[in-house]
Order: C-alpha cells, then structure tokens, then sequence
C-alpha cells in the first residue's frame, strides 16, 4: 500500500497485528519494520520452562490443566518498548495518527480498545475504552493469550 501511495486515515491490529500497527503509527516505514522483525523473531518466540514444568506438576498432582503461559510476554513488552520510545512515544495518547488497540480479558469478558488521542466518536457502552496505557502494554495486554500463551 506504501509503494503505491495509498494513504492510510486509521490504523487498527490485533495480537501481533498490535506489533505492527503501533510501528506504522509511531512512524515506521515498512522496511524498517521488516528488518526489526528480521532481527528479533527469535527473541520473542521461547518458551519458558517454568511455566511448562508447573503445567505438567499441576496436572499429575491436581488433576487440574492450568497454564501460567508459555511464554510470559516480557520478551514482546521490552521489545514494544524499545521501539516505541526509539520514536519518542511512551504512552498511546502521544501517537499521533489514529491508532486502535484491542484486547480481552478472558476472566472477566471485557473487551478494551486502547486509542490514541486523535480518534474521536468511541462509544459502545460494552467497551472500556481507554488512552493512557503505556503503549508498550497496550501492545503486551493484545498480544496476550491468558493461559496459554502469553500472559500479564
């Protein structure tokens, strides 16, 4: 879309599509994008042994499958963070095109939509809305699977 000059008025994702819509956002162009990818998959991707020990012990001991996260999202935050602040934006209401961030809370059901300050007409009573989030945990809490995956 980039290389045929189509612009971009809003910019939404989910998950690791938060990762790369706050980039755009914060001012990334798509190779730069590319080649932080490139450079930091691998750190993001792990598994943290702790939490897969204690899933085994949980369900042989308790009869009970309840996962701590593969994985426990520091890696993605810190990440998020450094790119983030390489730009000179710590906090989602500082970005300055339209940004949209979605995210669950299994527990509860809650759905939360974190926004940058210069989207306007939210209103969905269901939704909590909110745009003073650290952007880096806006991204973190999108990425997030609770449970299984990710978790914070």
């Amino acid at each position: 879309m980039q290389e045929e000059g189509v612009s971009i008025d809003y910019i939404s994702g989910t998950s690791s599509g938060s990762i790369v819509a706050s980039m755009y956002a914060c001012g990334y162009t798509t190779t730069e994008m590319y080649n932080i990818f490139k450079k930091y998959a691998r750190n993001i991707k792990y598994f943290d042994s702790r939490n897969v020990f204690k899933f085994v012990k949980d369900l042989v001991l308790h009869r009970d499958i309840m996962v701590s996260g593969l994985n426990s999202g520091n890696s993605i935050y810190y990440l998020a963070k450094d790119i983030t602040n390489a730009k000179g934006i710590k906090t989602i209401d500082e970005v300055q095109m339209p940004l949209l961030i979605p995210a669950v809370n299994i527990k509860t059901e809650d759905l939360y939509v974190f926004y940058s300050k210069s989207i306007s007409g939210l209103g969905n009573s269901k939704i909590k809305y909110i745009n003073d989030i650290e952007l880096a945990g806006a991204i973190r809490a999108s990425c997030s699977y609770p449970r299984y995956i990710f978790t914070i």
